[in-house]
């Protein structure tokens, strides 16, 4: 483990210098690329804020659609326990197991919402709070 300045903070100066300092001074294809950056650098400091709250809460609507089961410890086996039970999920819905309204349909439906709103926090944040028609 680092002390400082932490991955968000180099990370932050980094996008920052993209976007006041680069960006401005460019022109055409170079300046679009240096913002592209800058936005890039935004959604990995984002994903790094919010990977373990929203691996909690991934874990917590799995188990409401496939039964529960202990969270192992170390952020890869997380991850990698998180894959197979998605695996899981879609083999169940090949299946057909989501064809027909019924507990596993309606779960499953709110833990896609759940994964929708999870990446929009990532990508586009600002999108879960546009006004819509």
């Amino acid at each position: 483990m680092q002390d400082r300045p932490t991955v968000q903070e180099l990370l932050a100066q980094v996008e920052r210098f993209l976007q006041e300092e680069a960006a401005p001074r460019l022109e055409g294809s170079l300046r679009f690329h240096a913002l592209v950056a800058a936005n890039a650098l935004r959604i990995v400091q984002r994903e790094l804020q919010l990977a373990e709250g929203q691996i909690q809460a991934q874990w917590q609507a799995l188990d409401a659609l496939l039964g529960p089961e202990p969270m192992p410890p170390g952020e890869q086996a997380r991850r990698e326990a998180l894959q197979r039970r998605v695996a899981e999920v879609c083999r169940r819905i090949r299946e057909g197991d989501a064809d027909q309204e019924g507990p596993f349909r309606r779960r499953l439906l709110s833990y896609l919402e759940l994964l929708t709103r999870h990446k929009l926090e990532v990508n586009d944040p600002g999108w879960l709070e546009r006004p819509r028609a």
